[in-house]
């Protein structure tokens, strides 16, 4: 029972307005990376997330949902859509992430992902 409300939380929470707050770019500039305000939550001791991926190098878009464990410090991608234009624009590719096994990704010092998990293990539920 806990996985099938665990899933209907997460899925849930694609019919709602997104926030998008920027967070960083990347040291050359060539993208842009933005949390998703409004849908950080805690479940089961985990912090689920969007993040959105501009790419203006080559003018693609990635819209990613991850689960953080703010204690052991690492992260893991729940599901990967990648879409031909900016900002979430033109038809998106759904990556089926289940099917690679993904593993839980540390956040190394001065990384992308060690700015998204602090700011998502920071706001978290507020």
């Amino acid at each position: 029972m806990p996985k099938y409300l665990t899933f209907i939380l997460l899925f849930s929470w694609l019919a709602h307005t997104e926030e998008w707050e920027y967070i960083i770019s990347t040291a050359d500039g060539n993208a842009d990376y933005y949390v998703d305000t409004d849908a950080i939550r805690e479940v089961d001791g985990l912090i689920y997330f969007w993040w959105k991926e501009n790419i203006s190098d080559v003018g693609e878009s990635q819209l990613i949902q991850v689960k953080a464990d703010c204690v052991s410090y690492k992260t893991k991608i729940v599901s990967f859509t990648t879409y031909p234009e900016l900002e979430l624009k033109g038809y998106p590719n759904i990556v089926d992430v289940d099917q690679y096994n993904l593993p839980w990704l540390p956040a190394p010092p001065g990384s992308v992902n060690e700015t998204m998990l602090n700011y998502a293990c920071a706001t978290r539920n507020k």
